[in-house]
């Protein structure tokens, strides 16, 4: 349950008013930085959402919408300097992150590497070094003493005293009930999409055919591995090629748009599937750290799936008035239809 993917719109629909509105003022910059009292509005507006998000510890949904906003703000603004500000900014965060998240026999092999991933592992929270450390090294579990996942695995011991038995007999062993530990609470799960999407080879299994029940969550955040098992890469291409025109046809009702808000709305709608899309999939795939986001329009969940096809609606609804914008534009270059169209006439009045 999601509950708060229904804020995405009115969240959406205040930062773009607050844009149209100061979009001229922020394009005045010092040093390719904008005016305090242009920016501090903007910046509040965007972190409200990020507040529960955190508490939440819902990084997937921040992410999105750091994505969204980001695009926004270019769409509005256009300039360069910006542009390069929020690239490097967002680089040079996600290499703190990659830093920090790093194995530390990785570490160790690269100089003063563990001088500053030491500090920067003492900040992240434990949830965010999981993930990272699920998308670098999945595989192969951290050591019981690692600060974040020590308390887990603590845990599973105190639950099962056979288990904490047998790891005591010696450190072989505890090294084998540290893996078994680590795949039955955070591993198992991306380990079986990736051998799902693996069996399904080009054309998959088959309708039906497939194993998503031993995958958790198959219908939600796994979804795409369900598909690409039972109906192979061509349905896993074909999954991302609609989304892509997706994304194009919103890209085209954004730049078509006559007015800021329309453009901006229009930008912001497609930046929120598409990064939504693109993280979800990137995390099945491991190209990027599993985030636990739902996939637009395919993946089960009621309030996900009723906020994308409402953000599909409005898209539509930019779409049609930019065409009937544009005809009633035709229309006017062309003498003598003026007065006798009702198209122009229903606009005037």
């Amino acid at each position: 349950m999601t509950p708060w993917e229904p804020s995405k719109i009115p969240f959406l629909l205040g930062f773009a008013g607050i844009l149209t509105a100061r979009y001229k003022d922020l394009a005045e910059t010092y040093w390719g930085i904008p005016r305090a009292r242009d920016i501090v509005p903007l910046l509040v507006m965007a972190l409200l959402p990020f507040v529960p998000f955190f508490a939440l510890k819902d990084f997937g949904q921040m992410l999105i919408f750091s994505g969204a906003y980001t695009t926004l703000y270019l769409v509005a603004v256009r300039r360069w300097p910006q542009l390069l500000l929020f690239v490097g900014s967002v680089l040079l965060v996600i290499s703190i992150l990659v830093v920090g998240a790093l194995p530390r026999d990785v570490q160790e092999k690269v100089p003063l590497l563990p001088t500053v991933a030491r500090p920067v592992q003492a900040m992240l929270p434990a949830r965010i070094q999981q993930r990272f450390h699920l998308w670098l090294d999945g595989f192969d579990p951290p050591s019981p003493e690692v600060s974040w996942w020590k308390k887990d695995y603590t845990e599973a011991l105190d639950k099962d005293p056979q288990l904490k038995a047998l790891a005591e007999q010696s450190p072989a062993m505890q090294k084998i009930v540290n893996v078994d530990i680590w795949f039955d609470k955070l591993a198992f799960q991306p380990a079986q999409a990736i051998f799902g999407i693996a069996s399904g080879k080009n054309t998959g299994r088959g309708l039906g055919l497939g194993f998503p029940e031993v995958i958790p969550i198959a219908d939600s955040d796994y979804v795409y591995a369900a598909t690409a098992e039972e109906l192979g890469l061509t349905a896993g291409a074909m999954v991302i090629l609609a989304i892509i025109i997706l994304v194009t046809a919103g890209v085209r009702t954004s730049l078509d748009a006559r007015d800021m808000f329309t453009k901006l709305c229009a930008a912001g709608l497609t930046a929120f599937v598409g990064f939504q899309a693109l993280v979800n999939i990137g995390g099945i795939l491991r190209a990027l750290p599993m985030t636990g986001i739902t996939l637009p329009f395919v993946s089960h969940g009621g309030f996900s799936l009723v906020t994308s096809f409402a953000m599909l609606g409005m898209l539509m609804a930019f779409s049609h008035r930019n065409a009937r914008d544009s005809m009633l534009a035709d229309r006017a270059r062309i003498p003598g239809t003026e007065s006798h169209s009702p198209l122009h006439l229903e606009a005037v009045q």
